[in-house]
């Protein structure tokens, strides 16, 4: 798989038409990969800030993962098939990551609440 001048490379979930999805690390930060059936990366978009991780994907290309914004704040976050970027909403608080997707949308992860604690979350239809 191609490193694309990146230190390390890790993927973390692969999907049943080969579309593998992880992270890419320099000491700027990291970046959310995805790398096709022939080994072809690219970067998906960010938030803002050098701190992305794309961490599952469906059979559909639905990608999630987090994303940090310029203010420092993590968002649970999916790419759509073409690479578009949103934010999935929180417990009332700043913060979230998205784990994994299933073939029907839904999303897993954690996000806090308005006093701090995390709580484990799932978005339905997210996709």
């Amino acid at each position: 798989m191609g490193r694309g001048g990146y230190a390390d490379c890790f993927a973390y979930e692969i999907n049943d038409s080969g579309l593998i999805v992880g992270s890419c690390f320099a000491s700027g930060g990291s970046v959310a990969v995805r790398w096709d059936i022939t080994g072809v990366a690219v970067v998906l978009p960010t938030l803002g800030a050098a701190e992305t991780e794309a961490s599952g994907v469906s059979d559909a290309g639905l990608i999630v993962g987090y994303a940090a914004d310029v203010n420092g704040r993590y968002h649970a976050v999916r790419w759509g098939a073409y690479g578009t970027i949103t934010k999935l909403p929180t417990l009332g608080g700043t913060h979230g990551i998205a784990l994994d997707v299933n073939n029907t949308g839904t999303v897993v992860g954690r996000t806090n609440q308005t006093d701090g604690s995390f709580r484990a979350t799932s978005w339905r239809n997210a996709g």
